[in-house]
């Protein structure tokens, strides 16, 4: 009986424990912003302002349509702030962009994530501001601007160009 009440609590105790850090991670992958890009009417850019700390990241999301051009502009004042860039729609995981002058392979969801490299983020912890332009032309996008931003329809807050 006594065995049995041991081996029960070792056994609550190590679901807890090994459940821990499944919680950690999956909330470490959840952003502590998230903003849908929007363009004021006759504009192909938008800059947004934050501040970031730790592992923290911001995430920017839009949709654009394939063969349109992205382009991202980064403050360099802060050399520990970095940018990165995917298509969320299938095989997400593995769509990985650059932020440069990238062609868009695909029409649907992106996003930006402005995070901190894994150096900056452990270093001191510190609160750290970032100024970042989000700019999308080529292939309709001087149409879309003209008509202002739209939303792709009422259950998402995407934006179509």
């Amino acid at each position: 009986m006594m065995l049995m009440r041991v081996f029960r609590t070792l056994l609550a105790l190590s679901i807890t424990l090994s459940a821990a850090p499944l919680a950690a991670s999956a909330s470490s992958d959840k952003p502590v912003k998230t903003v849908n890009v929007r363009f004021n009417p006759g504009t192909t850019s938008a800059i947004y302002k934050g501040n970031i700390k730790g592992y923290q990241f911001h995430s920017y999301r839009f949709h654009a349509q394939k063969g349109q051009v992205l382009n991202i502009s980064l403050d360099k004042s802060n050399p520990n702030i970095a940018v990165s860039v995917r298509y969320l729609g299938k095989n997400s995981d593995s769509e990985f962009l650059t932020a440069s002058d990238q062609v868009l392979p695909f029409t649907g969801h992106y996003e930006v994530r402005i995070l901190q490299t894994r150096n900056g983020a452990r270093k001191n912890n510190r609160l750290r501001q970032y100024a970042v332009t989000i700019s999308i032309v080529g292939s309709g996008s001087k149409t879309a601007a003209a008509n202002g931003a739209k939303t792709e329809d009422s259950h998402t807050n995407w934006i179509t160009y």
